[in-house]
């Protein structure tokens, strides 16, 4: 907490500052000096700012920040920090580790750019915008042969280069003798799209990007932007459902004409005909030389470095930045009959060109597994966190994930350029994920919704048993429209329930039962609900969550363990701040039709056992199968017995005897006149079934069989007046044992 109105006012002053900075140093990306001196500016302020405002400044982002930029840089600095202890080149490594402890104060500072909602617009819009400023130019030089930003921006950075095309591959304001504009852009283009997304000016981005990046030739910005699309297309399908047929043709045949124009003027250049003609060789397997044509010579790097220089070195490597020092000296060992490529030309590598390798060469094993944990960690961290903050970081997600991509095969990852880049976007994405304040959903909690969808498709007897659920919901919530979805099965029974207002229905239809799907999709897109709650959890409803409802408060089960579904229910509403009085003892007085004289004219007394022996077609283990003897020896105590068969029970419950209950017609009752009958009987006897859950909720004395296909403390039938009993076989139990529970309970009655 800041501790004075000084602190107050440091803290401040650096949280507005933050964004811009990020910006400022993706601005000065083209230029070397120029983002260096902007990283270096960032890393000023940061320590200023910890001077002045103390621990407390420090502590801004919060806790769950610091110890993800913590696990970071552990991974990025203590690796380099081991290998150079046993270093080959130790000048070189130590001076490495010395220089990049600057990064801990810029990651801090990216993630507190990420900490506010106004922060987060200011740094996806920024860069967002920064990438669009590339995009296009370089689609200007593309297409023209020349830049005029380019030579208005040497006027300011003499260090980029105002030349043309060099050797056909498009590099824009990085300059010629900088092959990063495609890598850089396709890690940056995230934001660009998220920023677009849902405009028509998406289409435009993703074809300039294409154009742009294929251009470059840079074969790993080409996987990279194919990664970034990918996640785009699953990010926005659930818009993609929304549009009608002729939209989505109309949208197809737009994209084809692009991708048709887009091929053409790529392919007309030399310099990607060039490009795809050496990829190609890689279907050459047989061939040495051929394979390393088609990887500009990485296989050369590999199969001189694996073997050899990582073989010697594997445990800390050879020191960080120490590649192009070291392997000259297992380059020019005899390799398959001829001399290592780059000995040969009398040159050396650079770097590892690959960032596995790069970090297993100069770091060794040690940081191979510090990176593989820092990356766990983080994953783990993602799939832990809130629906909502992964929104928040949706973009710097992806960014993160394509940079650190495995066949990222040109940068170098412990360069100035390409590690300080990498560590930006890393502590966008910690800040965003971590931040403690939401940005989505717009709305809260359920008192802020207006329009709240409760997603309960049954069975009947799960149905039954969330009526208290829906009757705290709607005694905490009434000035929402809360509609159900369920299944058309249970549409007329739940379309009089007195809790929900509407009643939409749910098909469940697999998935090539496509146009369905499609049509219930539209349904609840339209339908625009800022709040569901899912008592459903099943994993259907989840896909609905990601599909739809990302944007809408969601109360789905709770983490807590639950005994038994009205349990989970309870904890469900307790979780989402809803007061809970009806949930656990749910009641279905409100279906109860008025059935006196309906049994009066067929003979039914007024004590009655009511018996339900059947069951869920597709759970015929569940059905004890002695209902016919227990009719038969209570009517011979003189104890009326009633049945109300469904529709496929017609033959089965006649065989029971006693009074089966039927209209003229022959038709059977429907649910408010089966509840009408169950809230006259004196004791109901069933298996583990909808009537049986609906007798419990009319507040009857009852008993519930239950065999090993079900728990009865799952189910939580045995409450108030109704009893369970369960046994380890169901055909063992005896009719003589019911019976007398039967009778027991009449004679207490």
């Amino acid at each position: 907490m800041i501790e004075n109105a000084r602190q107050r006012k440091i803290g401040n002053v650096v949280s507005r500052i933050a964004p811009w900075w990020v910006v400022l140093y993706v601005f000065c990306l083209p230029g070397t000096g120029a983002a260096e001196g902007a990283l270096a500016l960032g890393v000023l302020l940061t320590l200023l700012g910890w001077v002045a405002g103390g621990r407390a400044v420090m502590a801004l982002p919060g806790r769950a920040v610091w110890q993800a930029i913590g696990v970071v840089f552990l991974a990025y600095w203590g690796s380099e920090l081991i290998s150079a202890i046993w270093a080959q080149v130790p000048a070189k490594a130590w001076r490495e580790v010395a220089r990049d402890v600057r990064y801990l104060p810029a990651l801090w500072l990216a993630a507190l750019a990420m900490r506010e909602a106004a922060g987060r617009k200011v740094v996806y819009a920024g860069i967002a915008a920064v990438a669009a400023f590339w995009t296009v130019d370089a689609a200007i030089q593309g297409l023209t042969g020349t830049s005029p930003i380019l030579a208005a921006c040497k006027l300011l950075w003499p260090q980029i280069e105002a030349r043309q095309l060099y050797a056909d591959r498009l590099q824009g304001l990085f300059g010629s003798k900088k092959f990063t504009l495609g890598q850089t852009l396709a890690s940056l283009s995230p934001f660009l799209l998220f920023w677009l997304r849902g405009r028509v000016l998406w289409l435009v981005a993703v074809a300039l990007l294409v154009f742009v990046i294929l251009l470059t030739g840079t074969r790993a910005a080409w996987i990279t932007l194919g990664v970034v699309l990918l996640c785009e297309l699953w990010l926005n399908r659930a818009v993609w459902r929304c549009f009608s047929n002729k939209a989505k043709v109309a949208l197809v045949l737009l994209v084809c004409l692009m991708a048709v124009g887009i091929a053409g003027a790529v392919w007309q250049k030399p310099g990607f005909q060039q490009r795809a003609k050496t990829a190609a060789m890689l279907t050459d397997i047989e061939s040495d030389q051929s394979r390393d044509v088609a990887t500009s010579f990485r296989w050369t790097i590999w199969t001189t470095s694996v073997p050899r220089m990582i073989a010697e070195h594997w445990g800390v490597g050879v020191g960080v930045r120490g590649f192009r020092d070291v392997y000259p000296r297992y380059a020019g060992k005899e390799r398959a009959g001829e001399e290592d490529f780059f000995t040969q030309h009398g040159g050396t590598v650079l770097h590892a060109h690959q960032v596995v390798l790069e970090v297993w060469s100069e770091t060794g094993v040690v940081g191979l597994l510090m990176w593989l944990a820092a990356a766990f960690w983080l994953i783990r961290r993602w799939r832990d966190a809130a629906e909502a903050a992964r929104v928040r970081a949706s973009p710097a997600t992806v960014a993160v994930m394509v940079t650190f991509f495995p066949f990222n095969t040109h940068l170098g990852f412990f360069s100035s350029h390409w590690g300080g880049f990498s560590l930006m976007l890393t502590g966008l994405f910690v800040g965003a994920l971590c931040s403690r304040e939401p940005l989505l959903p717009i709305r809260r909690n359920l008192r802020e919704c207006r329009k709240i969808l409760v997603i309960k498709h049954g069975a009947f007897g799960d149905l039954v048993q969330s009526f208290g659920t829906l009757a705290d919901i709607r005694a905490d919530l009434p000035q929402a429209e809360i509609t159900l979805l369920t299944t058309s099965t249970y549409r007329k029974l739940m379309e009089r329930c007195p809790y929900v207002d509407r009643v939409l229905t749910d098909a469940r239809a697999k998935w090539w039962q496509w146009r369905v799907n499609r049509r219930l999709l539209r349904t609840l897109a339209v339908q625009a609900f800022d709040g569901v709650i899912d008592l459903q959890h099943s994993g259907r409803v989840r896909y609905y969550r990601y599909a739809l409802f990302r944007d809408a408060v969601w109360v789905g089960k709770s983490s807590a363990p639950a005994p038994s579904m009205l349990e989970s229910f309870r904890l469900q509403l307790l979780a989402a701040g809803i007061a809970v009085k009806h949930s656990p003892q749910p009641d279905a007085q409100w279906m109860a039709a008025e059935m006196d004289d309906f049994l009066r004219q067929r003979g039914v007394p007024e004590r009655f056992v009511f018996l339900v022996p059947g069951c869920s077609a597709g759970h015929p283990e569940k059905r004890w199968p002695h209902y016919a003897a227990l009719a038969q020896a209570l009517c011979e105590r003189g104890i009326a017995v009633v049945s109300a068969p469904g529709p496929d029970e017609l033959s089965w419950a006649r065989s029971l005897g006693g009074h089966v209950l039927l209209h003229e017609n022959g038709g059977v009752l429907d649910w408010f006149e089966l509840a009408g009958v169950l809230r006259r009987a004196a004791f109901v006897v069933g298996n583990d079934t909808g009537p049986s859950h609906l007798a419990a909720a009319l507040g009857r004395r009852g008993l519930a069989l239950f065999g090993p296909a079900s728990s009865a403390a799952r189910t939580a039938l045995g409450r108030a007046q109704f009893a369970v009993l369960e046994v380890d076989d169901l055909n063992k139990l005896s009719v003589e044992t019911v019976l007398q529970r039967v009778c027991e309970a009449l004679e207490q009655a």
